[in-house]
């Protein structure tokens, strides 16, 4: 009887569906048109628009029939789901939200049809031969071919079924055959077909986690070191205000991360939000995001050029701050503005979350060309370094500090530069996207543990500070004296005016060679320069040695008072 059966639907060219029941091809397409049109997800409607699913049964030669239609909420308007019904297309297309939705519920509804005529068919024609299977159906998403019981097959996820986009790793969804020959059935609506692994929405969350607590920790160190930075005016110079204004633009990037991380990314995965257009908000937020990514990139490199033009061109003149600032802050609005004005023309949908036409690339070109000019200030570094430095213990110090540069000039995104390929293992791409999130959320930290918690020059900047605010609050400290006299160690016979101190800058003035050389009359010696050691509050240079040594004998020594202008022979 059960092989009678079988031939009966082979002879017929039947198409099986899910519901159990076997459907003449037209039928049958107006079946799974219609599923598949139940079966989109409810954020692709427009408020108020969406039809319902409709089933009438009927008897057709003493067996039951079942048809399936759409019909609104009222039961006014009633339509059958035929892809060869123009009126009707353009009736069910009007409900969906964006055009895309509506071409995705149409896909679906064509490769139901494929199956029916290139699967269904050709497996019900030779059903009797094979003997006991689970018969090959279709479930309104997927073509399943005929089973062997005990087994459970597996079929890539399809693109028409996701909102956006399928994730990039592959993911399947799975059909079970039991033992008896019948598909698993624990759905209301006939067999099951599990599509749980389709959402890939677990991977998805650890990302995002893992991203906000990277940039969260980076928003949280680095936040003292620029308000300091931007409050002591002695940083405001020099290396100094370049790793100040990376540190700033790291600081907005770590925010524009979080922030769109928890709108945007974490409210899509968990259904907090739907998948709509989003408006001029959304939009707002995207270019914000955009341009504090660009920004931080650029920046990166305007720290690379900064330091190579000290390094290459060491008595050149400095660029000036407003070149900085162009390159750093006003070049990412350019291309950001690009950008957004390409997305509105282009592709104004989905809070420009889709990349149809590779617009992407506006804004990853520079980030690219950054990348790029980096390692090749780096490399040229490196080189000049190693001509000028003979010993092999100053060549292992230069390359352990050219090791410092690498989180300063983003070359740590080398590891991530190439994403992996569609369709790879999704535990191996989640380990790509950890590492990604990892190298860029912490870059932040690490830049301003290195050039500002333990900078030696910025420390030395922040005790004075102290010291300064110490005394100015009365609570016992002592502020540091910014001139000494030499009166403190000269003789009490000599009467010096007060152009002849020395600051405690380090660096003598010209008023110091005079009165050193007046008080001295000769070369110093070691007592001697203990004292002028004390005087200045610091080791003299070797500049500074040299200069000492070289002043002529004619001053007069001992407590002879000093010439008040420079010897003539010493004016040039």
């Amino acid at each position: 009887m059960h092989q009678l059966v079988r031939s009966e639907v082979a002879a017929q060219k039947l198409c099986r569906f899910r519901d159990g029941a076997s459907y003449p091809p037209a039928q049958f397409d107006l079946v799974t048109c219609t599923w598949c049109y139940a079966y989109s997800g409810h954020d692709w409607f427009l408020p108020g628009r969406r039809l319902l699913l409709g089933r009438r049964r009927w008897q057709v030669n003493g067996s039951a029939s079942v048809i399936y239609y759409l019909h609104t909420a009222n039961g006014s308007t009633a339509l059958l789901a035929n892809l060869s019904d123009p009126a009707a297309v353009d009736a069910i297309a009007r409900t969906f939200a964006e055009p895309h939705f509506a071409a995705k519920w149409a896909e679906c509804c064509r490769s139901s049809q494929q199956c029916c005529r290139n699967v269904l068919q050709r497996a019900a024609a030779g059903a009797a031969d094979r003997g006991q299977h689970c018969p090959a159906t279709e479930d309104a998403w997927l073509c399943w071919n005929e089973t062997r019981p005990g087994t459970t097959v597996y079929q890539p996820c399809p693109d028409y079924i996701y909102t956006h986009r399928r994730p990039s790793c592959r993911v399947f969804a799975k059909k079970e055959c039991t033992a008896n020959g019948t598909w698993a059935g624990s759905a209301p609506h006939g067999e099951y077909t599990d599509y749980g692994d389709c959402t890939n929405t677990w991977h998805g969350l650890v990302r995002q986690y893992i991203n906000i607590a990277c940039n969260v920790v980076s928003m949280l160190v680095l936040l003292p070191a620029v308000v300091l930075t931007a409050i002591i005016r002695s940083l405001h110079s020099g290396q100094f205000l370049l790793h100040g204004s990376l540190m700033a633009a790291l600081l907005v990037r770590c925010v524009m991360v979080v922030w769109r991380a928890v709108v945007l990314n974490l409210s899509h995965l968990t259904g907090a939000v739907d998948g709509t257009d989003g408006g001029i908000g959304c939009r707002l937020l995207q270019a914000l995001y955009k341009y504090a990514v660009l920004s931080s990139w650029t920046w990166m490199l305007t720290v690379g050029l900064g330091l190579h033009h000290s390094v290459a061109r060491p008595f050149a003149k400095p660029f000036k701050t407003y070149v900085f600032c162009t390159l750093g802050w006003g070049v990412p609005a350019l291309f950001v503005g690009g950008w957004a004005a390409a997305k509105a023309l282009l592709e104004d949908e989905l809070c420009w979350m889709l990349n149809v036409h590779h617009l992407v690339w506006i804004l990853d070109a520079p980030k690219l060309a950054c990348l790029l000019l980096n390692l090749v200030f780096m490399v040229n570094v490196l080189r000049i370094l190693n001509t000028k430095l003979q010993s092999s213990e100053g060549r292992r110090r230069s390359f352990r500090a050219l090791a410092m540069l690498v989180p300063l000039f983003g070359l740590q995104f080398l590891v991530t530069a190439l994403p992996p390929k569609e369709d790879v293992d999704c535990a191996a791409e989640q380990a790509y996207y950890i590492a990604s999130y990892l190298i860029s959320g912490l870059q932040g930290a690490v830049v301003a543990c290195i050039y500002f918690y333990t900078n030696a020059e910025v420390r030395t900047q922040l005790r004075r500070q102290y010291r300064v605010l110490q005394a100015r609050s009365g609570l016992g400290g002592r502020a540091p004296s910014r001139r000494r006299t030499l009166s403190t160690e000269a003789p009490s016979s000599v009467a010096l005016p007060r152009r002849h101190q020395v600051t405690d800058a380090g660096e003598p003035t010209e008023a110091q060679h005079l009165t050193v050389t007046s008080l001295l009359g000769s070369e110093p010696t070691e007592a001697q320069q203990l004292t002028f050691t004390s005087l200045l509050g610091s080791e003299p240079t070797e500049a500074q040695h040299l200069t000492f040594t070289s002043l002529p004998d004619g001053g007069g020594g001992g407590g002879e008072r000093p010439s008040t202008g420079p010897p003539a022979d010493t004016a040039a």
